[in-house]
């Protein structure tokens, strides 16, 4: 009897993930830049199927299997995010064939990968760090705990059109940027080409760190 040696497809375009059926689920890879030796967190406004100015967020965890999005969110809204194409666009993920993502789900070590996330999941609500993920703001790496300012979110998805020192000077209006802040802010200026930006707020960055350990001051940013 022959066997099938057919190679399971594994990423898809965003052409070729349109022409699927309506039902077909939406899976996803985190693929941002990492930000000192781990991903961020990827959070996407969802636009509410038939409601102004309220947004879901699908999360994408830093993590190396890809993430159902129809499970948080309706395939039609996503789909109609503006959102969502540019996060493809910035390579902050990558979409992933069905037949491939389930396979990885269903191994072993993709198994023990979701135990891990809803056990982190489940330390952070009963801590209220999950608080985040039900409300419209960013939250950074998924180890800093806190939301991004809505400011700094909106500040950075309406950066298109402008310049650099424009986007720097609005960014230098909002005050007490926390760690979750900072780390949005470097992956952002990262995937927009913002280089000033990003090593401004990478050196920031890391004296808070050096700071933590000891080995340094934690200094104002502006």
């Amino acid at each position: 009897m022959a066997k099938s040696n057919a190679a399971v497809k594994k990423f898809l375009t965003l052409s070729e993930l349109e022409e699927q059926g309506d039902r077909d689920p939406i899976y996803a890879l985190n693929t941002s830049e990492p930000i000192g030796g781990l991903r961020s967190r990827v959070i996407i406004p969802i636009p509410k199927s038939g409601m102004t100015n309220q947004l879901d967020t699908l999360s994408i965890p830093g993590t190396h299997i890809p993430i159902e999005l129809t499970a948080q969110s309706t395939r039609k809204s996503i789909l109609e995010s503006s959102e969502f194409r540019r996060s493809i666009n910035r390579g902050l993920i990558k979409l992933v064939h069905r037949d491939y993502a389930e396979k990885i789900l269903q191994s072993e070590e993709g198994r023990e990968e979701q135990e891990r996330l809803r056990r982190e999941e489940a330390m952070a609500s009963a801590s209220g760090a999950a608080q985040h993920l039900q409300n419209n703001s960013l939250p950074g790496r998924e180890t800093s705990g806190t939301p991004v300012k809505p400011s700094i979110m909106l500040i950075l998805q309406g950066a298109e059109g402008k310049t650099e020192i424009q986007v720097q000077n609005s960014l230098k209006s909002v005050v007490n940027k926390t760690e979750s802040d900072l780390e949005y802010i470097i992956a952002e200026a990262t995937a927009m080409g913002f280089q000033k930006i990003k090593q401004k707020y990478q050196r920031v960055y890391d004296r808070r760190q050096a700071a933590k350990s000891g080995a340094g001051s934690d200094d104002d940013e502006d």
